[in-house]
């Protein structure tokens, strides 16, 4: 579940957008759509709803994971989280927070 959660997270992309943007993906990625492909070429049976709490789970464990990195001095998490890196994961809670709602319509589009 951890692998899904971040590969969703990056690849549908479920980032705030700026970041997405960032990453190269379009203003107008179709965030439902990406999510449903990802789940069905996954082979994923449960619900859209448990994938998107372990994104959100996954992204906070991330964002904590770089900054006790960078606190115990680890020089790519010390740049990383100058570079705004955990606080942009931590960013993608709050994306995905508000998004849940369009977001679990990959669950009721046809498939």
């Amino acid at each position: 579940m951890r692998d899904l959660a971040f590969l969703a997270l990056t690849w549908v992309p479920l980032t705030a957008h700026d970041v997405a943007r960032g990453d190269g993906f379009p203003a107008d990625t179709d965030r439902p759509r990406r999510l449903r492909l990802l789940l069905q070429a996954y082979g994923w049976r449960g619900g859209t709803e448990d994938v998107l709490h372990a994104v959100r789970e996954r992204a906070l464990q991330h964002a904590a994971g770089l900054r006790k990195a960078a606190a115990d001095g680890y020089g790519p998490a010390v740049e990383l989280v100058a570079e705004g890196v955990a606080d942009d994961f931590e960013r993608a809670v709050s994306t995905l927070d508000a998004e849940t709602p369009w977001l679990l319509q990959a669950e009721r589009e046809p498939r």
